[in-house]
């Protein structure tokens, strides 16, 4: 669990749990390419960076509206931070996906014959 005292209240911020997983996925999705840059995210999509923010931190809409803009972009910080294996899996899953083929392909090409010293060539395959 990780702690942040933002607007005079302490917030504990614990990893996400299974009842809140399909929410957490949804928010993410929705913010997409700002789920980073949470900056972005409040100004292009504020209602669901405020659902994002609910969810990751367990705290109350109206307590967040009137947060500034810098402590929401700290508190969603330390939501990622707080929940490593999630938002790892999330950049993997959005990002990573078209890299795939391409990085197989080049570990492929780098990797040795079993039975000799010569890199398997990717051509053949």
């Amino acid at each position: 669990m990780l702690s942040i005292e933002l607007a005079g209240r302490k917030i504990d911020i614990k990893p996400v749990v299974i009842d809140d997983l399909a929410a957490m996925i949804e928010v993410s999705e929705a913010i997409g390419e700002h789920l980073f840059n949470f900056g972005g995210a409040l100004v292009d999509n504020l209602p669901n960076a405020l659902r994002f923010l609910e969810t990751g931190a367990r705290v109350d809409g109206e307590f967040l509206r009137k947060l500034s803009m810098p402590d929401a972009v700290k508190l969603s910080a330390k939501i990622i931070e707080a929940n490593p294996d999630f938002f790892a899996q999330m950049l993997a899953k959005n990002h990573l996906g078209g890299l795939s083929g391409a990085v197989a392909d080049a570990l492929a090409g780098s990797m040795l014959s079993l039975d000799s010293s010569e890199p398997i060539s990717t051509e053949k395959m």
